[in-house]
């Protein structure tokens, strides 16, 4: 993951949780934190929502694994890229691929009238 993300403002922790550290330019959406669980990969995105990539069982061939492990991290170059919208309240929240039209009436009621992303709210 370190070579990969080289260029981005980053703690890595192998052995650690959380294992990566991202940090945003952005105040409003501060660091974007990567645990790895047992059967999981947990994104938090800031304080503001999470990305949960579930279902990594230790049975999986390496070849699944290692496809596991590319959906997260090409989830993690399109944050990091600018291309994923996010919103939330910490406790519940959702986020989706940079559609440039404002979310619905009842997301904004729910979970937060403004939207981010990696480099801070859009709207």
């Amino acid at each position: 993951m370190q070579e990969r993300f080289r260029n981005v403002s980053a703690t890595f922790n192998e052995n650690e949780n959380p294992c990566a550290v991202f940090y945003s330019p952005s105040k409003e959406v501060g660091e974007i934190r990567v645990y790895e669980y047992e059967n999981e990969v947990v994104i938090g995105l800031g304080e503001i929502s999470r990305r949960n990539f579930e279902g990594l069982k230790a049975s999986w061939t390496l070849e699944e694994k290692e496809e596991f492990i590319e959906d997260v991290l090409q989830f993690l170059e399109k944050l990091l890229a600018g291309e994923i919208e996010f919103w939330g309240t910490t406790a519940k929240g959702g986020f989706r691929s940079k559609t440039y039209k404002p979310r619905g009436f009842f997301s904004r009621l729910f979970f937060g009238k403004k939207t981010y992303t990696w480099n801070g709210p859009v709207e």
